[in-house]
């Protein structure tokens, strides 16, 4: 009886860790404009229902770019940065401080000229959408329809702050 109480506390402790608080949750390879131009911004959203701390954990590309993580949130943290990640040939892993992964994406592409589209977490599966920029993905076929501007509106309007944030080079 002891046991069965010791490995119930083990088991609770084990499956709460931050490990399974967070993960990404939808990623733009190739956003419009110049790929060579340091004010094209690339970026992957972040999700955690719970408030998630950043510190410590990081961004790594399939091609070894790295990309530290800092700050607190909970909901939907968009992390943008110039010229980083690939359009084709890609994946994107999330990292804690000892390298383990704790969520990635599946090897993923862009091909040009696909403005406001990108890769959504969609349940179980990675699906090229619009994009939902720091909103519940859209992955059903009618709510895309039916939103089929939300993510270029949010992410346009983003765009006009994109001078203010940090960027990574």
């Amino acid at each position: 009886m002891v046991f069965w109480f010791i490995m119930i506390i083990m088991g609770t402790s084990f499956f709460s860790g931050e490990a399974f608080a967070i993960f990404i949750n939808e990623a733009d390879l190739n956003p419009s404009g110049n790929d060579n131009s340091n004010t094209t911004i690339e970026w992957v959203e972040l999700y955690s229902e719970e408030q998630f701390n950043l510190d410590g954990y990081y961004l790594e590309t399939l091609s070894g770019k790295i990309r530290n993580l800092s700050g607190s949130f909970s909901g939907y943290f968009v992390f943008e940065s110039s010229r980083w990640l690939r359009n084709t040939n890609e994946k994107v892993m999330l990292k804690d401080s000892s390298g383990e992964v704790l969520s990635e994406t599946e090897i993923i592409e862009e091909e040009t000229g696909n403005d406001f589209k990108g890769w959504s977490k969609c349940g179980s599966d990675w699906i090229f959408v619009e994009l939902s920029y720091g909103n519940e993905n859209l992955c059903g076929s009618q709510n895309n329809q039916q939103s089929n501007n939300q993510g270029q509106q949010n992410q346009q309007q983003n765009n006009k702050h994109y001078s203010k944030k940090e960027k990574f080079f």
